[in-house]
This record gives structure tokens, C-alpha cells and sequence, in this order.
């Protein structure tokens, strides 16, 4: 209840006739994030949309610009329809951020992923740098789709990069928070999968071990 009321206390100030002159101000472009962004994760990401993407106007380093793509995406990834946030982000400069660029990318990927769109899906995923914080499902990704169409090799070096940390980015690890660790457990089942698929049973073995005790995995 005390969200709703919230949600409900910043349309009246967003919707109010008199926000117009303060809409492009500093305040304002917070309280347009922050009433799409909320709105969003209460569910109505259809709604969150027609005050995320305006925010995607103008100068990308923005901080309310950022914020609107990172929660673009993650709306997108959550949702059923993800292409129509694909084509909201579409109008992220060109000159964005790289780990921006990284997030959009990422999502593009999973997008044509779905659709069966292997090559482009891998395209997508090579574009997804180290500085964003899903670069190591990006990797894991390719690696998977590499292995679908019967490229171990490929798949295996993928894999690499995420689960041994002196091939992985220094940069993952700062931008891939908390969730970066569960993929890396995700990639190094892959790895003794692989080498278990070419009988190289003492390697397979090796990967599982480097899986901890404690992951859900």
C-alpha cells in the first residue's frame, strides 16, 4: 500500500500542469526516473516506458539517461515482449557509454536468441564489453549457443573467459556484481560438459570440482 500511495503521490506531481516548467530540470528528470522505475517494477512496464524513454534524449552520460537504460533493460529482460524495449533503446546515441551500449547489446542478444537467430544473437553477444554487468552472461551465452551447433572448441573458449579468472577481464568483476559468480559456476559446468562430450573424463572432472560446495549449482 505504501508503494501504491507513493506511485500515486509522484503522478500527481509529474502530471501536474505545473511540473511542464520544471520538467527538463535536474529535479525533474529524477522524478520522471523514479516514477517510470517504480511503476516498472510494481509490474506496469508498458506504463514505466512512457516516462523511461523520453529520458533517452539529449546528452547519454546523464545520470537520469543511465538509469533510465539500465532499467529498460531489466524491464525488457523480465518481459514477454522484449523487442518493443529493443526499439525503445534504439534511441540510445551512439556516443553512450560503453557499458550501456554493453547492457543494450546483451539484451538484443537474448532477443534473437529466442528467435532462433543464432548468428546474429553471437553478433550481439561480441559486442557486450567488460565494463557491463552482462558481460558474463554474454560469454556464457555464446559458449552455449557455439556448443548447440556443434563448435566445442568455440564453446570451450568462451567458457574460459568467464571461468578462469586470469583470462577473465579485470573489469567483469568490478561491473558484474553478485550474479557474476553464479554465472561463472554456470560456465565452468559447461566446460566439464565439454570435455566430458570428448571423453576427456580427468578435465571434466577438474571443472565440476571447481564448482563450491555451496553453489546452487
Amino acid at each position: 500500500v505504501g508503494s501504491e500511495m507513493c506511485i500515486r503521490d509522484r503522478v500527481y506531481i509529474v502530471e501536474s500542469p505545473r511540473f511542464g516548467g520544471f520538467k527538463e530540470t535536474e529535479e525533474g528528470r529524477a522524478a520522471r526516473y523514479l516514477l517510470g522505475d517504480a511503476l516498472g517494477k510494481m509490474g506496469a512496464s508498458q506504463v514505466a516506458r512512457g516516462y523511461l524513454v523520453p529520458l533517452l534524449n539529449g546528452d547519454p552520460n546523464d545520470t537520469w539517461a543511465r538509469r533510465a537504460v539500465r532499467s529498460l533493460v531489466d524491464l525488457g529482460l523480465a518481459s514477454d515482449r522484449p523487442q518493443a524495449f529493443v526499439k525503445d533503446l534504439s534511441q540510445l546515441a551512439t556516443n553512450a557509454p560503453e557499458e550501456l551500449r554493453g547492457d543494450v547489446a546483451y539484451l538484443s542478444g537474448r532477443v534473437e536468441e529466442r528467435n532462433k537467430n543464432t548468428d546474429r544473437a553471437l553478433k550481439y553477444f561480441a559486442q557486450v564489453g567488460p565494463r557491463s554487468r552482462f558481460w558474463a552472461q554474454a560469454t556464457y551465452f555464446a559458449g552455449l549457443l557455439e556448443v548447440e551447433r556443434g563448435n566445442l572448441k568455440q564453446g570451450e573458449a568462451h567458457f574460459c573467459k568467464v571461468a578462469d579468472p586470469k583470462l577473465t577481464p579485470r573489469e567483469a568483476t568490478l561491473y558484474g556484481g553478485g550474479d557474476f559468480f553464479r554465472v561463472r559456476d554456470l560456465a565452468r559446468l559447461g566446460l566439464g560438459r565439454v570435455a566430458h562430450e570428448q571423453y576427456r573424463f580427468d578435465d571434466a572432472q577438474y571443472y565440476y570440482y571447481l564448482v563450491p560446495k555451496d553453489s546452487q549449482h
